[in-house]
């Protein structure tokens, strides 16, 4: 039996003990972690550290690791799990092993002729100051110690901040707590065991220097209890009744209260909001263009455009003062609770081509446009009229709600049919779109004052986690501000079959009722972490984020490749990096800090 090292970027095949990389499969077998005889790491204050034990064996056993040492920093252990794509098994999912026991080959995760197992070693450092730990890992197989692993932990004297000047968003349709049985939407008013789920998956985002973001409304109308006000009144009337629904609900997220004993007490960075078509008033009520919907999908389609002019004049004016009534109490209640720090996206989601879709059931589907990833001229003068109501209010306000800002996802900047700047504040841009044309956002930034998101997916369970990596460090370089995958939480079937939107997964195969993490969500906290270190080195310096650029593209390759499905899909990138080019990065960094 043998035990080697591996950094956590490294994603083992459990048949052959060889690397994935973006060329396939690359033979190795090198300790790389591994300096006169033991693991040596590095890492400041606030700051987590993994690495990785791969387990060689032919016949496999009961093992466990067990540290010793006069000075053992705090340690957890996971099991990696493999997934199955065609013919091949990919690691990724993280399972908790406490007390650090596991069996290889495992009864759970059978992969035929298995001979590595890996384990994902993690370290979290809080405020414990500058010190080295000196320790080891014992090996047991059997009840029998086999092998002795000596690590070296040095704990530089600077402390990595808890913000970030950069936002990664986990998007997420419905409450997770609903794959657990606790609920449906709509469904009533949320049970203290469901929001007790669901803040699990939003604190295990939150201990990754990410944040867990749900949509609360679907595309047949629909809204979430809890996720609103109730209301009372109609049409121009229409006003907030009572916010101790909302405020239970989302209170402890906008606050930092939900995050309590989490490696990180900030509250929430970005917040969506309940608005869309059919909320706060009923879209369909206050549209006046009146189409036979009971026709075939295509029809309907097309009575509709040849039916319909321009919105502002197709909906009943009660309609927009109605919503601009809610928006403006949105803002002074957030206002009054001083939740004036998190971003508040007003983001339209819906598009029209639910209206064919065989998951309808016959229910009605609220939009007319593709509000979310838009094409059509009438998809953009839909959203301005609904964006202009967000500009209009915080106009009226006189400065008030400058936190609350309109988001439009898009796929390719030809979309945008001469939409010009005013309205527009987050301009989201798929993987493909904004790597290619990552200078027209950036002008965009400047002339209209816009801020520079992209969207994609995270990578193929079959290709280097560096790949999301090099993808995040390259956005930011070019003066992005936030980027999201977007979809990020899948169930119990990822565990069979490998799926690229899963990098939080559910614990309910393990009797966990809450969230397990991956290799992939490890290592969006390392790049987390490591723009962390290059934005408090420049300011320290005193430079601003384009000399941060420069010291990415110096020090690490950003050159990539973006691949999708299709020309509409989000997709994900492949990058040049190597996967030891990090390191040299947060060592330099560490170094100056």
């Amino acid at each position: 039996m043998k035990v080697h090292a591996f950094d956590e970027f490294h994603k083992i095949d459990p048949r052959s003990g060889a690397l994935y990389t973006n060329e396939g499969l690359a033979k190795t077998h090198a300790n790389t972690l591994v300096r006169n005889k033991r693991i040596t790491l590095r890492t400041g204050l606030n700051e987590a550290v993994g690495f990785q034990l791969v387990f060689e064996s032919e016949k496999g056993g009961h093992f466990s690791i067990i540290p010793f040492g006069e000075s053992i920093p705090p340690i957890q252990c996971f099991r990696v799990w493999y997934h199955k794509d065609k013919t091949r098994y990919y690691p990724d999912a993280l399972v908790p092993i406490s007390p650090s026991h596991f069996v290889f080959p495992s009864t759970d995760n059978r992969v035929p002729g298995q001979r590595f197992q890996a384990v994902y070693i993690e370290i979290q450092l809080a405020e414990y100051g500058a010190t080295t730990y000196d320790f080891s890992l014992a090996v047991h197989c059997s009840g029998v110690v086999v092998g002795w692993i000596p690590v070296k932990l040095e704990v530089q004297n600077f402390r990595l901040d808890d913000s970030a000047d950069f936002i990664f968003e986990m998007n997420h349709y419905n409450s997770p707590s609903i794959r657990f049985g606790l609920g449906r939407q709509p469904r009533a008013a949320a049970s203290e065991e469901e929001m007790g789920t669901d803040f699990n998956f939003y604190r295990m985002a939150h201990d990754h220097r990410a944040d867990l973001d749900i949509l609360a409304y679907n595309a047949f109308g629909e809204i979430c209890a809890d996720a609103a006000p109730l209301l009372e009144g109609e049409g121009a009337s229409i006003r907030v009744k009572d916010w101790s629904p909302f405020d239970r609900k989302y209170g402890p997220l906008l606050s930092g209260s939900a995050f309590s004993g989490c490696n990180r007490t900030l509250r929430i960075k970005q917040f969506y909001l309940p608005f869309f078509e059919n909320w706060p008033l009923s879209f369909k009520k206050y549209y006046k263009v009146n189409v036979n919907e009971r026709q075939e999908y295509l029809t309907v389609m097309h009575e509709h455009r040849t039916k319909e002019t321009r919105i502002e004049e197709d909906i009943d004016p009660v309609y927009r003062q109605g919503v601009k009534n809610i928006i403006r109490e949105f803002i002074l209640h957030f206002e009054e609770k001083g939740w004036t720090d998190v971003i508040v996206f007003y983001f339209f989601n819906n598009k029209y081509y639910w209206r064919g879709s065989p998951h309808r059931e016959g229910k009605d589907v609220s939009s007319w446009w593709l509000l979310d990833e838009p094409f059509y001229y009438s998809d953009w003068r839909a959203l301005r009229f609904f964006g202009s109501m967000l500009n209009e209010v915080k106009r009226e306000l006189g400065g008030k709600g400058k936190n609350f800002l309109f988001r439009i996802d898009v796929s390719w900047q030809s979309q945008y049919h001469h939409f010009d700047g005013g309205i527009l504040d987050v301009n989201v841009a798929s993987a493909k779109n904004g790597l290619d044309n990552g200078w027209w956002y950036r002008k965009r930034s400047l002339l209209f004052n816009e801020r520079f998101w992209k969207y994609g997916e995270g990578n193929p369970l079959n290709e280097p986690d560096t790949n999301t990596y090099a993808n995040i460090m390259r956005h930011y370089a070019w003066h992005g501000e936030g980027f999201l995958p977007w979809n990020s939480v899948s169930g119990n079937s990822a565990f069979d079959e490998a799926d690229v939107l899963a990098i939080i997964y559910h614990g309910m195969r393990f009797g966990v009722k809450g969230p397990i993490a991956s290799l992939r969500l490890k290592t969006i906290r390392r790049v987390m972490q490591d723009l962390q270190y290059v934005h408090q080195a420049a300011v320290k310096q005193g430079v601003d984020r384009i000399a941060e650029g420069h010291v990415i593209e110096t020090l690490i390759n950003t050159e990539a490749t973006a691949h999708m499905e299709n020309t509409l899909a989000a997709g994900s990138t492949r990058s040049a990096m190597k996967i030891w080019e990090p390191a040299v990065l947060r060592e330099s960094l560490r170094r100056y800090l």
